[in-house]
Parts: C-alpha cells; structure tokens; sequence
C-alpha cells in the first residue's frame, strides 16, 4: 500500500526538514522553561536594558529583542533564573552567539559557581579550522 504524502510543514519526529536524523528532538520552549513567567520577566529585563549590549560593546546603539543566557543553562533552572546572566541582544547578535555555542560540545560549561569552567582540551579544532572553504568561481 503506497505511504500518505506528507502535507506542507509536517515533519517526522526525530527528522530535521532535511530528512537527515537527528540525535534528539527538542523539548518545547514551554518545557524547556521558556512559559509565561519567562515572557513577563523578559518584558521587565528589556524594560530595564534596551540596548544590544553586543552593539554598546563595540560603541554602537541599537535595540534589544532577545534576552540571552550569557552561559547557556542547559536545563540548570538556577542558571535560568539568574539574572546577572541574562543579557540584551539585537536578534542578529543573538543568532551569531547561539550558532557559535551549537559548535561546542555540550560538556563545555561543567559547572557554575559564578563563573563558566571549560575543560582543558588540546586536541579539539579551532574555531577558525571549522571555516568554510572558499569556493573556486564560476
């Protein structure tokens, strides 16, 4: 019997729109604690912070949309909730420092006691090995 062709946007669990498998499907963002107390402080947070504190580091002004985890949580509800480690970002600078923490393994923040603690480790490439290649022209 032929299979049902899949409707626009439906999606195979454990499948990425590609069709390549993926390790793990992600929870929810209302289970990943991102809920209505989430949207309420983040509200306040902008509120109090406008500004890309990307941007301000580089002398620049431009508005905040995101609050960022400055060290991802990665679950740790104490983290989450700690607000000296949330910062204002512009959603470009959001998505440039989410795409460089998804390089990363996720073993690299072990612990927290105020601070981030990476693992010595001499033998993984470097950022800049990870580029892409140029691509010959046409």
């Amino acid at each position: 019997m032929p299979k049902r062709a899949r409707r626009l946007g439906e999606r195979r669990p454990g499948k990425s729109p590609t069709g390549r498998v993926r390790v793990a499907v992600r929870k929810s963002a209302a289970k990943r604690g991102y809920d209505r107390n989430w949207r309420r402080e983040r509200r306040a947070f902008l509120a109090e912070n406008p500004y890309c504190a990307e941007h301000l580091r580089r002398g620049k002004i431009r508005l905040a949309q995101c609050v960022d985890h400055i060290i991802p949580h990665r679950g740790n509800k104490r983290l989450f909730w700690n607000r000296r480690n949330w910062q204002s970002l512009c959603n470009s600078c959001h998505s440039k420092k989410t795409l460089n923490e998804r390089w990363e393994s996720p073993d690299d923040v072990t612990s927290y006691e105020g601070a981030a603690v990476a693992p010595e480790r001499s033998n993984q490439p470097k950022a800049e090995a990870r580029q892409r290649k140029p691509r010959v022209g046409k």
